[in-house]
């Protein structure tokens, strides 16, 4: 590390894990779909990622809380965007509670390019 920045290092038993799996509007895996994890409440940046080449995806150690999470084909979002940005991709955001210590599925379908 360089410079005068701050680094805050957290550990938790309480974080949470939420895993997946991506499809298509024609129901075959979504292979590299861009995903992401957002809070609903301030503060915490959301989570990006790809899913792997079978539609899947993972992400562990998240603070347990309310998240929206959504996959897309193009035009994704960035890490830092609010989680009201993803308004954008409608019914295909996913809501989700994840408790402390929790581990939780979810299926979603990959939301076309934005125009």
């Amino acid at each position: 590390l360089t410079g005068d920045s701050q680094l805050e290092i957290v550990l938790s038993s309480t974080a949470a894990v939420l895993e997946g799996s991506v499809t298509g509007a024609d129901g075959k895996p979504a292979g590299e779909a861009g995903i992401v994890v957002a809070p609903v409440a301030g503060g915490l940046p959301a989570r990006t990622g790809n899913a792997d080449a079978g539609g899947n995806f993972y992400f562990a150690n998240l603070p347990p809380g309310q998240y929206r999470v959504a996959a897309w084909d193009a035009a994704s979002p960035e890490a830092g965007d609010p989680p009201e940005s993803l308004g954008p991709f409608g019914s295909a955001v996913k809501a989700v509670t994840l408790g402390a210590g929790g581990h939780d599925k979810v299926q979603l379908t990959v939301t076309p390019a934005l125009k």
